[in-house]
Order: structure tokens, then C-alpha cells, then sequence
């Protein structure tokens, strides 16, 4: 904590915002999933204490139509309530590309020259720890451009989301809806204990 500052904290806890960098990107098997694409990409990330690792993720969903009949990412505005394909626009827009180039014609999977400008860009992501579980999941659907500006615009994006919409495997989501922060934390600890969290 900075001096001058009062305690507080935007971070929530226990959820992790990193800038990654994509190792690659694949077109996912289809056959078991009733989905219009399917995405595998593999991102690596260094921690403070300089230790890489290592993960990977998968993007898919169900393609909807504009108001014109066409083709398009499937969200509520284009006929698609549930599993929709936004999250793989969402994605390479954070990769700095116009997701409308990046796909075939029938939108199943990425192009080739895609896949190339795709590989080896860093994007911001986060992930959450999970409940009864040492596993961190990625929070699916949010990624942001790289650099400080993209970490904070995703920091605001969780801040801003109504409790009921956060990650119910979240292990500070407590099935009410509410959360809890940092800052939350250092004044429950303050009360109890007449003592700052890190005596």
C-alpha cells in the first residue's frame, strides 16, 4: 500500500488480472458440442517472483443473425440468449484485430493468416480462484487489450457487474449476491482486532 493512501482497494479478492501472452490458437473439435465455433488457445504469463506459467482455454459458441438475415456474432441482439459467439469477437478484439476478417466464410473456425497475427500477442485476462478447489478459472468472455489501460478497463468491468452475474464458482461469491473486497476485508479485520491486516 502507498503512502498517503487510505487502505482501500478496486482489486477484488482473490481475482488475479494478468497480461498474458497467446502461445497459440486452434480450431477446437466440433464433433461433441453443438456449437457454430470452437477455439484452444494456450497463454503463458510470468509472476513476481519470475516463475512462468503455463495454461490453456477454450472459446466457443453459437453464431445469430443482424437485422438483414446475415451471419453474425451470436448475442440477444442477433437471436442468441445463451452460449453466444460474442466471447470470441470479445477475444480478438482484445487482440487487436477486427473479428469480422478473421473467420471462414461459414464462420466455423479461424483463417490461417488469422491464426498467425493471433500468435504471440498479449491480451489482459483474468482469473478467479475457485470454491473447494486450489484451480484458478478464467473469467470466460472478458479479455482486454495489453498494457495498464486494458488491465484497469477489466478491473472496472468486474467492479461494475451486478453481483448475480459474477462467477458462481468464484470463492468470494457467497450465493446471495453479494462479494467482497480488499478493502472490505481490511475493515472487518480493523474492527475485530483493533489491528491493520498485516500486523
Amino acid at each position: 500500500m502507498a503512502f498517503g493512501s487510505n487502505g482501500s482497494s478496486q482489486f477484488p479478492k482473490n481475482v488475479y488480472f494478468n497480461e498474458v501472452t497467446i502461445d497459440s490458437i486452434d480450431n477446437a473439435e466440433l464433433n461433441n458440442y453443438n456449437l457454430d465455433i470452437a477455439l484452444e488457445f494456450k497463454y503463458s504469463y510470468e509472476t513476481p517472483n519470475g516463475k512462468t506459467i503455463n495454461k490453456r482455454a477454450w472459446i466457443s459458441g453459437n453464431h445469430g443473425k443482424d437485422k438483414n438475415g446475415e451471419l453474425d456474432f451470436g448475442n440477444k441482439s442477433t437471436g442468441v440468449d445463451s452460449y453466444g459467439s460474442w466471447v470470441v469477437s470479445a477475444f480478438l478484439n482484445a487482440c487487436g484485430l477486427n473479428p469480422r476478417l478473421c473467420l471462414t466464410e461459414d464462420g466455423s473456425s479461424l483463417l490461417p493468416q488469422a491464426i498467425d497475427q493471433i500468435v504471440g500477442k498479449k491480451i489482459n485476462l483474468a482469473e478467479y480462484e475457485c470454491k473447494d478447489s486450489d484451480y484458478r478459472e478464467i473469467w470466460k468472455g472478458n479479455y482486454e487489450m495489453s498494457g495498464q489501460e486494458g488491465k484497469m478497463k477489466l478491473v472496472k468491468k468486474w467492479n461494475d457487474k451486478e453481483p448475480e452475474y459474477l462467477p458462481k464458482k468464484w470463492v468470494n461469491y457467497n450465493g446471495n449476491g453479494s462479494t467482497e473486497r480488499l478493502a472490505d476485508e481490511f475493515s472487518k479485520i480493523q474492527k475485530e482486532t483493533n489491528k491493520e491486516p498485516w500486523e
